[in-house]
């Protein structure tokens, strides 16, 4: 916001230098992104008159100008054509600086000596026009300098970066009274009073007081228009805005001195001498005051609103303005405007917000009433425009007012507590500074307590809401760098749980393994999980920013499967993915209740990968992890398994199969089953259960036409992740490093084809005892006849080293354990 330092001190005595105000300015959270010194540098700019033009030779972009500067005749080279001889222009002399910073000096040109320099607009800082001279009025007198002759005076503008949750600052008013609070000086806004006008005849009616709870119609009957007034102008000129004239200009004034946007109207274009303001209907279109023909309602293509626009009408409910945002061309202020009616009202902050932008149209009334305007500002802001309209020679028999409001206000009322200031900020303000700080703010205090502050917030400060907030206005008025550093001794330390420390783990380990973490997208579209023959009722959320992401996920293996055929569409086939995430379904007790888990997903699609390997893979995650041995079982499998999360009276039945959905299992038909699980391959699918738990599911994905991309096996696990995590850990102690070797010795087993080689690297393990140091499986073959694993065993002992009959003892022991499985040794 350009802020203009002389219409500052209007309301607050401001003695301090440029740059001490610019600190305060920072201070108070007012940042300062820009200084500008108006009228500074024309000190050596003079009026001039020109006596001749002669053109140069060999130059037909400039000329020799000879112009009288009140001393005498001077000599200029100019490129400008826009003026004649006799015409008044502006003068730099040699040794002038510009407000521009140029420097001007004696130079030659074409041969021909320069001695000053004509002037633009642009190049004394007064405007924008670089095309042509300034053209000055003849009766001016000749060499009196330029700022007297124009009555410029030096004024300074800061641009002051205006923070979303400060919309009180929006205004000159608003500015000075934090300086006035920061610096204690004293703070006066006076203004004109029209609590004592009579009631106006025309009719103010509210019809969507959730758009706009207050609206003010100020008459006066008898205008004219004309130019503002010299101080007027120039302050809105200053402050980035065109003047116009008296009417809108008063408007624009009030604006940024009181942060409350107001919109005159011509009254005799008004039908009815009536407003209705109400919600736009679908099709409406408006000609705005920029000449612009906008469509308003809600019925914008792709575009959702839950309140609509908000229009302003006349008598016959015809728009004639955008609430809060632009008037209508039809009853716009014109050079024969005879009588006014003022509009001041306060609209809904977010559906101003959503019109500006379905409209594509932002004003600085727009900016305001997005932000927050005070709802009991609109009188101050009625006062100030008859003040400076009138130039506060008003009779108040000449204006009147009408208004209607569908809702008063209730200031917000918070307790400040002195002992959480102090607890906060560990610096201790005290109790009467603190007092003083909140009055200068504008805060009433209801109640001055022992300890603390019963306060109602200013209607002006929306954004203060909590206690919290309260004290963060207090310290920036007490001055952050008044508060002292201090050491935060908390007794308590924040740190993962146990649960997130074995989640952390796992991710490392999976990293390790040689896979990579992926994150796919919790929505999916409608119907699409159905393709997937995923099982479970379809959550729809109830407002999609996309109608293809509307559909919660029941597994992470869509949205894993989308990335490997991904990955395969750009000819990469060895991927090998993982992910964490929630999924959600419902509740299968509680209507319209619904339960989301965390779950672990992993994907292996390559040449080398096999069911086999993804099995041992989660079978030596949950070793490293201490959680302790899973088996797996065949869907088809008939056996009785307790669900964890339902009565003993809930056990499956011989004659149907197992489905893992959520975190818990559920009992279905058997054809049931098979239909939904159609995505795996029976025979290369299995459960996950410890103990009587079924916690997850591991298999072989069938080809889908819903990723046309993949054409090769892709193997997929999918685990309810707390549950996994949360089984009880096995003794994770650490033994003592050996001094002795190690013996190592590989065995090649021939094993059934539905033998899984966790399993068998178990038996292994248990019967190498305490020697075992480490087996790993390093091979597997595979044909229709044949299945072969082989392992790599080491051995060690810890107060010896081995001897060969003992490593030959623990093959042998190895070989007649394995037998309980149906494996031998290969041959």
């Amino acid at each position: 916001m350009r802020t203009v330092l002389s219409w500052l001190k209007e309301f607050v005595p401001l003695e301090m230098s440029v740059q001490d105000l610019a600190t305060t300015f920072n201070n108070l959270g007012l940042i300062v992104e820009g200084i500008e010194e108006h009228g500074k540098g024309l000190e050596n700019v003079v009026v001039s008159k020109v006596l001749d033009i002669k053109a140069i030779k060999g130059a037909d972009k400039i000329r020799l100008i000879t112009v009288d500067d009140g001393d005498d005749t001077v000599e200029v080279i100019c490129g400008a054509w826009n003026f004649k001889e006799g015409d008044f222009v502006p003068f730099a002399k040699v040794g002038a600086e510009l407000p521009n910073g140029m420097k001007i000096g004696a130079r030659k040109m074409k041969g021909v000596m320069s001695n000053g320099m004509l002037c633009s607009t642009t190049e004394l800082g007064l405007g924008s026009d670089s095309l042509g001279l300034m053209i000055l009025d003849e009766s001016y007198r000749l060499g009196q300098p330029i700022a007297e002759a124009l009555n410029i005076t030096n004024e300074t503008i800061f641009d002051l970066e205006i923070e979303t949750n400060r919309p009180d600052a929006l205004s000159m008013v608003g500015i000075a009274r934090d300086l006035s609070a920061s610096l204690k000086l004293p703070f006066e806004f006076s203004y004109f009073e029209t609590k004592s006008l009579p009631s106006s005849g025309v009719q103010v009616s509210i019809e969507s007081p959730e758009l706009c709870d207050r609206f003010f119609a100020l008459e006066v009957p008898s205008i004219s228009v004309g130019e503002s007034s010299e101080i007027v102008k120039r302050r809105l000129t200053l402050a980035g805005m065109r003047p116009l004239n008296n009417l809108v200009d008063a408007s624009n004034y009030v604006m940024i001195e009181t942060g409350q946007p107001t919109h005159p109207y011509d009254a005799e274009k008004l039908s009815n001498r009536a407003f209705i303001v109400r919600k736009a209907r679908a099709g409406e279109k408006l000609t705005t005051l920029d000449g612009l023909i906008r469509e308003i309602g809600n019925n914008v293509v792709g575009i959702s609103d839950v309140t609509g626009d908000c229009v302003i009408c006349d008598g016959n409910s015809d728009p004639i303005g955008i609430g809060g945002i632009m008037g209508g061309r039809s009853t716009e202020i014109d050079a024969n405007t005879t009588a006014l009616i003022l509009e001041a009202a306060h609209f809904d902050s977010m559906s101003i917000a959503r019109t500006s932008k379905r409209v594509q149209l932002r004003t600085e009334a727009s900016l305001r009433f997005e932000r927050g305007v005070d709802p009991q500002g609109i009188e101050n802001a009625l006062n100030s425009y008859i003040s400076i309209l009138f130039d506060n020679n008003f009779d108040s028999a000449k204006a009147s007012l009408a208004k209607e409001i569908t809702k008063e206000v209730t200031p917000i009322r918070i307790r400040l507590r002195d002992d959480r200031v102090k607890n906060i900020l560990g610096t201790e303000i005290g109790h009467i500074e603190t007092k003083k700080i909140l009055d200068s703010l504008g805060f009433k205090i209801e109640k001055d307590l022992e300890s603390g502050f019963d306060l109602s917030v200013p209607t002006f400060r929306p954004d203060i809401e909590r206690e919290i907030d309260v004290i963060e206005e207090v310290v920036r008025i007490y001055g952050y760098e008044r508060v002292k550093p201090r050491k935060l001794n908390s007794p308590k330390v924040g740190k993962l749980t146990d649960y997130q420390l074995k989640r952390r783990k796992l991710k490392e380990l999976l990293v390790l393994q040689g896979l990579n973490e992926t994150w796919t997208h919790t929505l999916l579209a409608p119907n699409f999980q159905k393709k997937l023959n995923i099982i479970g009722d379809e959550i729809l959320v109830s407002r999609p920013l996309s109608r293809d992401e509307s559909s919660l996920r029941m597994s992470l293996l869509p949205g894993l499967l989308g990335a490997v055929s991904k990955d395969i569409e750009h000819n990469i086939f060895d991927v090998n993915l993982f992910e964490v995430g929630h999924v959600f379904s419902k509740n299968s007790t509680l209507e319209d209740s619904y339960e989301e888990y965390e779950k672990l997903g992993i994907v292996l699609s390559g040449r080398n990968d096999t069911l086999s390997g993804l099995v041992y893979l989660f079978g030596e995650l949950s070793r490293y992890l201490g959680i302790g041995d899973f088996e797996f079982v065949d869907s088809v499998e008939t056996r009785e398994i307790q669900d964890p999360k339902k009565p003993q009276k809930n056990r499956i039945k011989s004659d149907e199969s197992l489905i893992f959905q959520s975190g818990s299992l559920r009992s279905k038909h058997s054809q049931e089953a098979d239909d939904a699980l159609k995505l795996f391959d029976l025979s290369k699918r299995s459960l996950i259960v410890r103990g009587e738990s079924v916690i997850g599911i591991v298999g072989e994905v069938k080809q889908n036409n819903a990723f046309k991309f993949i054409k090769t096996p892709i193997y997929f696990l999918e685990v309810d992740l707390v549950a996994f995590l949360s089984c009880q850990s096995q003794d994770s102690r650490v033994s003592a490093i050996s001094k002795y070797p190690s013996a190592e010795f590989d065995l090649s087993l021939t094993v059934p084809h539905n033998l899984h080689a966790i399993k068998l690297r178990n038996l292994v393990a248990a019967a190498c005892g305490d020697l075992l140091e480490d087996v790993y499986l390093f091979d597997e073959f595979k044909t229709d006849s044949l299945r072969s694993l082989s392992f790599r065993i080491r051995v060690r002992s810890y107060d010896h080293t081995l001897l060969d009959s003992e490593i030959f003892d623990t093959r042998e022991k190895i070989l007649q354990s394995i037998k309980s499985v149906d494996a031998h040794l290969k041959v």
